[in-house]
């Protein structure tokens, strides 16, 4: 074997090394993504369980609250922004595909038992992604 077939050799072997690295990396780290996602969404339904309230229609349907100080109120709005804070972050990894989301959390319960925060809670969307709003947006009209 000559010294240029052995380059050759040499940088195509290199080459798919490297690209077979890059794909197990990213692999890896989108791997990584969804089992954190996975964690959120089992810290939301703990929350859901320890504070059943925060998942109850009625409650929800009395948002917002006369009593803005009352502990249950605030932390219902915190739970809230955490709801659509995850619901954002998985439509992200599931690029707004819903059969995709679904593999996750049934979001269209979520979106629907919380839409009274998230119409009244007009500046704290300010931080979504324009994508993302339109996709409650599609949902809630």
């Amino acid at each position: 074997m000559d010294v240029s077939a052995t380059v050759i050799a040499t940088v195509v072997a290199s080459i798919i090394g490297a690209a077979s690295g890059v794909f197990v990396g990213l692999y890896s780290l989108r791997d990584q993504r969804k089992q954190k996602l996975v964690a959120q969404v089992d810290r939301v339904v703990d929350l859901g369980i320890e504070y059943p309230y925060l998942e109850n229609d009625e409650f929800c349907r009395n948002w917002p609250a006369d009593e803005i100080n009352d502990e249950k109120y605030m932390r219902y709005d915190n739970y809230c922004c955490q709801v659509f804070n995850l619901l954002e972050r998985i439509w992200q990894f599931s690029k707004g595909q819903p059969d995709s989301m679904r593999d996750f959390i049934y979001f269209e319960e979520l979106i629907f038992r919380h839409k009274k925060w998230w119409f009244s809670e007009i500046e704290n969307r300010e931080g979504y992604e324009k994508g993302f709003l339109f996709f409650v947006k599609s949902y809630l009209e």
